[in-house]
C-alpha cells in the first residue's frame, strides 16, 4: 500500500486526463463492492425468512437500530479517502500513510462506542418497536452486530485508505471477503451442518461478525506488510480527519433517520403502500449503485487533483463522471418507464402491489438524471474537501423538503408512497441545483485539507 513520493507523483500524473475512461476504471471495483453488501443483504434475508416471521420481523428491526448507529461511523471515515486521495495527488506519501494508520485508531474508538451502546439492547430495540416474539431475536442480532463494528469499521477504514490512494480494486477485495464468507457462513451457522449445531439467529449475528473481523484482520496484515510502520495517535491528523469526515458522518446518521420517518409515515397508510414502496425502492436501487459508486470515484479523483494543484482539471472529471452517470441512470430510467409492471410484477404476485409500485417506478424514472447530476456533484464536492456544505444541504433536503413534504402528499393529500415519491423528486432536484450552483460558483476551492503539490 506504501508508495514513494516520487512513484505516487507519477502514478497521478500518468493517470491525470479526467477522462469517462479514467472515472469508469476507479469506479467500477467500488459499484462491485455496492452490490456484494446488497447480495449479503438478501442473502441474510433469504436464509432468516425460512428460520420464521418473529425471526424474520426481529432482524429486520435490529439493522434499522445498527443502521442508525454504524451511518455516523462508516460516513465519518469517508474523510480518510478524500485526506489520502489530496495527499496521493500532492506526492505526500508521508500523510497518505499517517493517514492510514488514523483513520484506524479512529474506527478502533468508534467501534468500542458501538460496543458500548450494545449493553442497553433491550433499551434500544424496544425504542425501535420490537415487542413479543419477536424482541428476543432483535436483541440477540443486534448484539452480536454491535460486537462486529470493531471489525466492519477497520475494514472500511482501511478501503477508504486504499480508495484514496486509488486502489480500488485491492479494497474491492477485502469487501468481497467479507460478505463471501458471510454468504458460505449463513446457511452453516443459521441451520447447522454435521458437528455445527443450529443457531438460528444467533448464527446469523455471528456469521456477519466473522466475517468482518476476518476481512479486517486480512486487510489490516495487508497494510503492516506494505511497509507502513506503526504510527501512533496524532492529534492534528486526527483533527484533518474529522473535519472532513465528520459532516459526511452527520449526514448519513439524519438521511437514515429521516428515511426511517418516511417509511413510519407510510406505515400509517397502509401496508400495500409500505410493500409497494419497498420494492420500488429495490429496483429503483439498481440504477442508484453505479451512480454512487461513480460518485466516489468522482470523489477520489477530485481530491488527486485538488492535492496536485490543479483546479481547472477537476472540471473534467465532473464532466465525465456526470455523463456516465447520466448515460447509466437515464437509460435504466427508459425502462423503468416502459416496462413498470413487469419489473414490479417479478417481485410481487399481488396485483394491488404490482399496481402501485409501477406507478411509484414511473417517478422513479422521472429523477434519473436529478439524481445522477446530485450525486456526481456531490462527490466532487466531498472530494474537495466541502463536506460541511454537502451536509448542510444534505439535512436541509432530508428534512424541509423530502419529511414535510412526503408526509403531507402521503397523508394530507392521500397520495400514499406516491406523494413520498414526488417528494423524493423534489429532494433530489434540490440537492443537484444547490450542488451545482456550489460547484460553478468556485466556493469549494478553499476547502482543501492538504497543501497541494503545485
Amino acid at each position: 500500500m506504501h508508495t514513494t513520493t516520487s512513484a505516487l507523483r507519477q502514478r497521478f500524473k500518468v493517470a491525470m486526463g479526467g477522462t469517462t475512461f479514467e472515472v469508469a476504471h476507479t469506479a467500477w471495483p467500488i459499484v462491485i463492492s455496492m452490490l456484494s453488501y446488497t447480495a449479503m443483504g438478501v442473502v441474510d434475508t433469504l436464509f432468516v425468512g425460512r428460520l420464521g416471521t418473529s425471526q424474520l420481523a426481529g432482524v429486520a428491526l435490529a439493522v434499522t437500530s445498527v443502521m442508525l448507529f454504524n451511518s455516523v461511523a462508516l460516513g465519518g471515515l469517508r474523510g480518510i479517502k478524500v485526506v489520502v486521495a489530496q495527499a496521493t495527488g500532492a506526492g505526500d506519501s508521508e500523510m497518505a500513510r499517517r493517514s492510514g494508520w488514523q483513520g484506524l485508531w479512529l474506527a478502533l474508538l468508534l467501534g468500542g462506542v458501538v460496543v458500548l451502546l450494545s449493553t442497553w439492547a433491550d433499551t434500544w430495540v424496544g425504542l425501535i418497536g420490537a415487542s413479543g416474539a419477536n424482541f428476543e431475536h432483535a436483541r440477540v442480532y443486534f448484539v452480536l452486530r454491535c460486537l462486529s463494528a470493531p471489525g466492519l469499521f477497520v475494514m472500511t477504514a482501511l478501503c477508504q485508505h486504499l480508495d484514496g490512494l486509488g486502489q480500488t480494486r485491492v479494497s474491492m477485495r477485502f469487501t468481497l471477503l467479507a460478505n463471501g464468507l458471510n454468504i458460505v457462513l449463513d446457511p452453516l451457522l443459521i441451520f447447522g451442518f454435521g458437528p455445527i449445531p443450529a443457531m438460528g439467529v444467533f448464527g446469523a449475528g455471528l456469521a456477519t461478525a466473522i466475517a468482518f473481523v476476518v476481512a479486517a484482520v486480512a486487510a489490516f496484515a495487508a497494510f503492516v506488510s506494505a511497509d507502513n510502520p506503526v504510527v501512533g495517535p496524532l492529534r492534528e491528523d486526527l483533527r484533518r480527519l474529522a473535519k472532513v469526515g465528520a459532516p459526511i458522518g452527520v449526514n448519513w446518521l439524519l438521511d437514515v433517520a429521516g428515511w426511517t420517518v418516511i417509511v413510519a409515515t407510510l406505515a400509517r397508510v397502509s401496508e400495500l403502500q409500505v410493500a409497494a414502496n419497498v420494492v420500488a425502492i429495490r429496483i429503483v436501487s439498481v440504477s442508484f449503485l453505479p451512480g454512487y459508486g461513480i460518485a466516489e470515484a468522482t470523489s477520489i479523483l477530485v481530491g488527486q487533483y485538488v492535492g496536485a494543484g490543479r483546479l481547472g482539471g477537476t472540471n473534467a472529471v465532473l464532466k465525465s463522471a456526470t455523463g456516465l452517470s447520466c448515460a447509466i441512470m437515464g437509460a435504466l430510467g427508459v425502462v423503468f418507464l416502459v416496462t413498470p409492471e413487469p419489473i414490479v410484477g417479478a417481485f410481487s404476485s399481488d396485483p394491488d402491489v404490482v399496481a402501485v409500485g409501477a406507478t411509484l417506478l414511473m417517478y422513479g424514472a422521472a429523477f434519473q438524471l436529478f439524481d445522477a447530476v446530485a450525486l456526481s456533484t456531490m462527490g466532487a464536492l466531498n472530494g474537495a474537501g466541502d463536506t460541511a456544505f454537502t451536509m448542510k444541504v444534505g439535512i436541509t433536503a432530508t428534512w424541509l423538503v423530502l419529511v414535510p413534504l412526503g408526509w403531507f402528499l402521503a397523508v394530507r393529500a392521500e397520495m400514499g408512497a406516491a406523494g413520498v415519491w414526488v417528494a423524493i423528486t423534489a429532494d433530489v432536484a434540490t440537492r443537484a441545483a444547490a450542488y451545482l450552483v456550489r460547484w460553478r460558483s468556485g466556493g469549494w476551492r478553499s476547502k482543501a485539507v492538504v497543501q497541494t503539490g503545485a
